[in-house]
């Protein structure tokens, strides 16, 4: 009974293995616990893989956490769906911000369709279209009882009524909704300078025109406009959608022959819902050098092997794969700080550091 923990690790290897990890996790060098994949099978495996095509979302995710985008995106791990029933609720916000999304894209579609500008709005169509959105929402989702889907009603009527009054003071004219950035049914083939592409696939909720050849593109939000600050044009390498997206829609109008000259000024974020408070967030177009070099640290990052923990600890609170982490990410603090650790995670936290 002297060495009663080898004896019983002898017994229970996955013990020993658990002990193990957690050592490595509390010491001062980033190892396989903390997220880092060394050697030789990751990088053949980085090499040999076919040419993956990436979406704005998924470098967004990387940059906000890589051990969650190894777990969704190499691992492909999916969380169990959980039904529950809330009767004091009745769309989750995914299903909110969709129907909001086909109310304006319905509404703009219809107004604009005659191509005639100024366009001539119609408070009671959009009022008919919402309706009918959210009663056809309900068929398919039923609301936990009368008072609760009357109240989201109103909220979401109130939403559209934001949308209405910023589309008022509108001056461009819209041109495509919900466009897809693929040619022929494949993805963009996206050049990013030098020997750097990437094949990009999305959506783009709308694309205007501001003058001859000249366009800005809009990407509606129905959350809280709080983490898009004026001055963050990347946020650490977590906002990129507004960039690849402008790179994208010039590609997509070139190629089709929508508009051989096209050139995206101005990309937007806007919030036309009450909690939004219809504010719009714009992003110049004009430090194309500066995307390419954030998508580069991100993808050199991976080729390293490194999916560590989230550097800000409460985006922890909101992801699905939290009761596996656990408190790593704030165990990982000090390594990110640790001068041990410097040359291997330098990459990685330049991009974190990029405003």
């Amino acid at each position: 009974m002297r060495d009663r923990q080898s004896f019983i690790e002898s017994v229970y290897p996955s013990l020993r293995q658990g002990r193990l990890a957690l050592e490595a996790r509390v010491s001062s060098q980033v190892t396989e616990h903390d997220g880092y994949i060394a050697g030789d099978e990751w990088a053949d495996y980085w090499k040999g893989r076919d040419e993956r095509t990436l979406s704005a979302s998924q470098l967004e995710k990387y940059a906000e956490c890589p051990m969650r985008y190894f777990f969704q995106y190499v691992l492909r791990i999916r969380v169990k769906d959980q039904v529950t029933f809330d009767r004091t609720s009745w769309l989750k916000p995914n299903e909110r911000g969709s129907l909001l999304h086909e109310v304006y894209r319905r509404y703009m579609t219809e107004v604009s369709a005659s191509k005639v500008m100024p366009i001539t709005h119609d408070h009671a169509r959009l009022l008919r279209i919402a309706e009918e959105t959210i009663l056809l929402y309900a068929e398919r989702i039923p609301a936990p009882s009368p008072h609760v889907f009357e109240r989201e009603r109103q909220a979401m009527l109130r939403d559209v009524d934001v949308f209405y009054r910023m589309e008022l003071q509108a001056k461009t004219a819209p041109r495509f909704f919900e466009q897809e950035l693929i040619v022929d049914g494949q993805p963009l083939h996206l050049e990013l300078g030098e020997d750097m592409a990437i094949t990009l696939r999305g959506i783009v909720d709308r694309i205007d025109q501001v003058a001859p050849h000249q366009y800005r593109i809009i990407d509606y939000k129905t959350g809280s406009p709080r983490p898009y600050k004026e001055n963050g044009m990347f946020a650490g390498g977590t906002q990129l959608q507004h960039a690849l997206y402008a790179m994208g829609t010039e590609l997509w109008m070139r190629q089709t022959g929508v508009d051989s000259d096209a050139k995206v000024l101005e990309a937007s974020y806007v919030f036309p819902s009450e909690r939004g408070h219809g504010q719009v967030i714009a992003r110049s177009q004009t430090e194309r050098n500066r995307v390419t070099a954030v998508i580069r640290g991100i993808l050199s990052s991976m080729e390293q092997g490194l999916f560590i923990p989230a550097s800000n600890p409460a985006v922890c609170r909101y992801c699905d794969y939290a009761a596996v982490c656990g408190e790593h990410a704030e165990m990982m603090a000090h390594k990110r700080k640790d001068e041990a650790n410097s040359e291997l995670l330098h990459t990685l936290l330049e991009v974190e550091n990029i405003e």
